[in-house]
């Protein structure tokens, strides 16, 4: 709860809702646990927040106060370790008391989202949000379950991701990070083969990608985006230099690490693309994008490293989320350590799910030149998958 003081009728109106509020959103923040407070007179709020804590079993507590003085409002919150009784984050913000009282419990809301994100779930190298300003909190919301989705790619889940990140530019046109959602969403269909028109759904990607350059030009997640979708049409060179600028302009953030690591693994800098899909990992400390494991296990198959490929690529996982380019990893790592019947097992089912060739699995994305590209077919087909030939 918050504490009050000074004209508490305006303090009370604006504080408990704000504090329902708060704790709704919160709720909203993919993968964040959350617990609600005793309410006033049930909790002694003068003892410690460590102390707290420890009695409520949380890892972290929120509290705040809002004071009145003359016609002016101050809100302070603050989110603290439970542990240690650190002030991990705070927040004041000043308010007239005879302004828009909605709109200030609004920005509480999606202050506080913002920062739970970025200390207790995706850490401060999410890049998706870390530029992110919003006055919508059903814009916030609707992009938080988008990339909730989005993060752990599915058919299904990347379908319903693309719905929300439409409603929430249905709310607001201009909304840097949902049309950016938009874009991977058509980009990773392509990438994953989900797609029944690669062309038209890259061609989709292009034009929300270029939306999000003309809404906010220096939002650095476009430069990744712009080098998923160079790499997926063939072109190296332009892959390789927006995913260099991404790393720059992003300070090395690990949305913009994955994907250059992935770019990397189809341009022979395997190398790099390990020490790259390792470093995104170690990024985010508290949980992963489910595709982050995917670029990780085909960077450390490259390197020579197949058990690493299926330590991160279990196989009923990548059945459910029909992914059949994960599940043809798996085979060719299963292959790698020369386990041949679990292989071809393991590539029917991609099969099944997908029907590919060597060929076409080996050219799209494409690799950078002919010794990658038949180097990757000759793996295929010892894992089991068919030439175009039909050899």
């Amino acid at each position: 709860p918050f504490d009050i003081a000074g004209r508490t009728d305006h303090a009370a109106a604006l504080a408990e809702p704000a504090a329902e509020l708060v704790a709704a959103t919160l709720g909203a923040v993919p993968r964040l646990s959350v617990v609600t407070g005793p309410p006033r007179g049930h909790a002694d709020l003068r003892k410690s927040r460590r102390q707290l804590a420890d009695e409520l079993g949380v890892t972290h507590v929120l509290d705040g106060a809002v004071r009145t003085e003359g016609d002016q409002g101050t809100i302070n919150v603050r989110l603290i370790d439970g542990a240690s009784g650190e002030v991990l984050w705070s927040s004041v913000r000043t308010y007239p008391l005879n302004g828009d009282l909605l709109a200030v419990r609004d920005q509480i809301a999606i202050d506080v989202a913002r920062a739970a994100q970025r200390e207790l779930t995706d850490g401060r190298q999410a890049l998706h949000f870390q530029p992110y300003e919003t006055s919508s909190l059903a814009v916030l919301e609707r992009v938080y379950a988008g990339s909730e989705l989005i993060s752990q790619p599915s058919r299904s889940n990347n379908r319903l991701a693309r719905s929300q990140f439409e409603a929430a530019r249905e709310i607001e046109p201009n909304d840097a990070p949902a049309h950016a959602g938009l874009a991977f969403s058509y980009a990773t269909d392509v990438l994953f083969g989900w797609s029944s028109e690669p062309e038209r759904d890259l061609a989709r990607a292009e034009l929300h990608t270029a939306r999000v350059e003309q809404i906010q030009p220096d939002y650095f997640y476009v430069r990744s985006l712009a080098g998923l979708i160079a790499l997926l049409r063939g072109d190296h060179t332009a892959a390789v230099a927006h995913g260099e600028d991404a790393l720059r302009k992003s300070g090395s953030g690990a949305d913009a690490v994955a994907l250059h690591a992935l770019t990397l693994s189809y341009t022979g800098d395997i190398a790099r693309s390990l020490e790259l899909a390792q470093r995104a990992m170690r990024l985010r400390p508290y949980v992963q994008p489910q595709w982050y494991r995917w670029v990780l296990a085909r960077s450390a198959r490259l390197n020579g490293d197949p058990r690493v490929a299926l330590d991160c690529l279990p196989a009923k996982p990548l059945e459910e989320a029909e992914v059949a380019s994960g599940l043809t990893e798996r085979a060719l790592a299963l292959s790698a350590l020369g386990d041949t019947a679990e292989a071809r097992r393991t590539m029917a089912l991609a099969q099944h799910l997908a029907p590919f060739t060597a060929e076409s699995y080996c050219a799209r994305p494409p690799y950078a030149d002919r010794v990658l590209t038949q180097r990757c077919i000759a793996s295929a087909a010892r894992a089991g998958a068919p030439h175009a030939s039909g050899r």
